[in-house]
């Protein structure tokens, strides 16, 4: 990271320090990882490079002062809540097409449905209607870059039941129509581009990351 202006820096760096880190969780850190991945997208502002160096300055912090008690809170977490999490995630990643997934899944665990709900927002902080969502958006895309399904198909392999709520959610998760989101990516095949797992478009990024700051308010 180059060197800016140490008065501009020192300044700004004062705008960021105010919220105190969450004991016992992580939620802090999300957040500020967050804002540092939503200013870097700011080329064109030059306040935002500052605003961006103050905010890893005071993440790194951060991580330094609360790592210890975070990591001692964490190993309380038993090993049986890990695998159970994982089951569970893994069951509606794999019938996440199924209307009554949430059903099946109690029945395969042995929960009840609020229970199910209660333990996904403790451990994720998800409910278990956007554990699903996400895991359709997510199957979508793979449909969408890999292959020339229609979108009946898709919307039928990933149950999102009809157009209207397919066009929704995933707009809701990506900033883009599934149409756009599938143009983009033969756009980017056209130009040589290769894409990782987690390399998302700008304007993708941004509605995610944004999603996040509102969430954690």
């Amino acid at each position: 990271m180059k060197r800016g202006r140490p008065s501009s820096t020192a300044s700004i760096l004062n705008s960021v320090t105010d919220e105190l880190p969450v004991r016992g969780g992580y939620l802090h850190f999300v957040r500020r990882a967050a804002r540092i991945v939503l200013g870097s997208l700011k080329k064109e502002e030059e306040k935002s490079y500052y605003r961006v160096c103050a905010e890893v300055y005071t993440l790194i912090a951060d991580l330094f002062e609360y790592v210890e008690y975070d990591m001692s809170m964490q190993t309380g977490q038993s090993d049986h809540d890990i695998t159970l999490l994982m089951e569970i995630i893994d069951y509606i990643r794999d019938h996440v097409e199924d209307r009554d997934v949430l059903k099946h899944l109690c029945r395969e665990i042995g929960m009840s449905s609020k229970t199910v709900y209660r333990y996904l927002k403790n451990h994720v902080g998800m409910s278990v209607k956007d554990m699903v969502d996400t895991l359709k958006v997510d199957k979508a895309k793979k449909l969408l870059n890999h292959t020339e399904k229609n979108m009946n198909c898709i919307i039928d392999e990933c149950g999102f039941g009809s157009e209207n709520t397919f066009y929704r959610i995933f707009r809701q998760s990506t900033g883009l129509t599934p149409r756009e989101y599938r143009q983009k990516g033969l756009e980017q095949k056209d130009n040589g581009i290769l894409k990782g797992y987690l390399d998302f478009e700008e304007c993708e990024a941004e509605t995610i990351i944004l999603e996040i700051l509102e969430e954690q308010k």
